[in-house]
């Protein structure tokens, strides 16, 4: 046993011989091209992982930032050009973070460079989709020292403010807007909405609103072809809602960025919010989450040649175009799995392929809560998202 003993105590000095080498040569973790700029604590699966790599592809001066907003997106030139024109109307352009995963399309490369060119942060991202949380906080932690807030959104997320002409209702496990209620993009709103936020140091919800397409049966909105996008519903802060936090709080983030988590929470899940898992009448979410006045509107798509585009995208990415695929197995991205399933099911026959779009891509009123239609004449004002 003497030899054996031996054996094992020569290895774990070799390992922490090995340890204080990295440590003293500033290397903590696999992504060396980056880690030296990341002195933030990571969660333990984005140290382990190999599999993915960021880089800076252009490095502006850090001024210091009012909110820093990062978006992540592939090869979305006509959506991403509306992301830009839209968040410009209230933020720099070295406010804005762009962060291009996979990216091999032309025109999209060409967006990312007038952006640049006008002072926008370029990202490169190399990596499998499933690793998109690790690498979306791992671009973000790098701006925690120079942003007073940090809000990351996909592409097809546009931020804005909301007033409250109406009535703010107030539940256990959500925040709804009554009718009365206005959005607002601007730099003043901006200011003015941060400036309520309280500083207890949880995380803050944003409403989260839906567009409404315009050819949805009942919608009532005349198609403008300058400008597709009129009406959005449904303004609550939920569990699914978006989350953001102050620069210097603010740590990690989630696929879907409806979790987030800071210092002093560490990564949140579903179960830290309570809806799902106590239901309707949980108030673990107003525990954890303080409530905001900003709002992002999802506009996934405005048509049905967008909602289309989106689910052979979506299911795309998550390899669910396979017929093979159970989607009551899947993990993540499911409803991807789901619609294009339902897609196939047409045999792409266009009557068909409306009533599905009539039924999957439609909104409907959420449970408890009666649709709210709020025009969206600040979007249309300058940036519009195409079909």
């Amino acid at each position: 046993m003497a030899p054996m003993m031996a054996v094992v105590a020569v290895a774990a000095a070799g390992r922490a011989t090995h340890a204080a080498r990295r440590r003293r040569d500033g290397r903590r973790g696999p992504h060396k091209r980056t880690a030296a700029r990341d002195v933030s604590p990571r969660p333990a699966r984005e140290r382990q992982s190999n599999s993915w790599a960021c880089s800076e592809v252009t490095q502006p001066p850090r001024r210091r930032a009012l909110l820093r907003a990062i978006v992540f997106e592939r090869d979305g030139a006509r959506q991403l050009r509306a992301w830009v024109a839209h968040m410009a109307r209230a933020l720099r352009y070295d406010e804005l973070v762009l962060i291009d995963h996979n990216g091999a399309d032309e025109e999209t490369i060409q967006v990312l460079r007038d952006a640049t060119v006008k002072g926008a942060h370029r990202w490169r991202c190399d990596g499998p989709f499933l690793f998109k949380a690790a690498m979306w906080s791992h671009v973000a932690r790098a701006y925690n020292a120079t942003s007073d807030y940090i809000f990351p959104l996909d592409v097809d997320e546009l931020l804005m403010t909301v007033s409250h002409g109406g009535v703010r209702r107030q539940f256990s496990d959500r925040t709804e807007l009554s009718a009365g209620t206005r959005v607002e993009w601007s730099r003043t709103t901006l200011v003015e909405a941060l400036s309520r936020l309280d500083r207890s140091g949880r995380p803050f919800k944003s409403y989260l609103a839906s567009a409404i397409p315009v050819d949805c049966p009942g919608a009532g909105i005349a198609a403008d072809a300058r400008c597709p996008l009129r009406y959005a519903s449904n303004f609550v802060q939920n569990c699914y809602s978006k989350v953001f936090a102050r620069g210097a709080e603010w740590r990690f983030t989630d696929t879907g960025n409806h979790y987030g988590g800071t210092v002093a929470t560490g990564p949140l899940t579903h179960s830290d919010c309570g809806e799902g898992r106590g239901g309707f009448g949980d108030d673990r979410i107003w525990k954890t989450y303080a409530s905001s006045d900003l709002a992002v509107l999802h506009v996934q798509f405005v048509s049905i040649r967008g909602w289309l585009e989106h689910y052979i995208r979506g299911a795309t990415t998550y390899n669910y175009t396979r017929r093979d695929v159970n989607c009551d197995t899947v993990g993540r991205g499911r409803h991807y799995c789901k619609v294009i399933r339902e897609i196939r099911a047409t045999g792409l026959d266009w009557n068909r392929l409306v009533l599905a779009y009539h039924r999957f891509g439609c909104p409907r009123p959420i449970r408890h809560h009666a649709r709210l239609r709020v025009p969206l004449d600040v979007v249309q004002q300058k940036a519009c998202v195409g079909a």
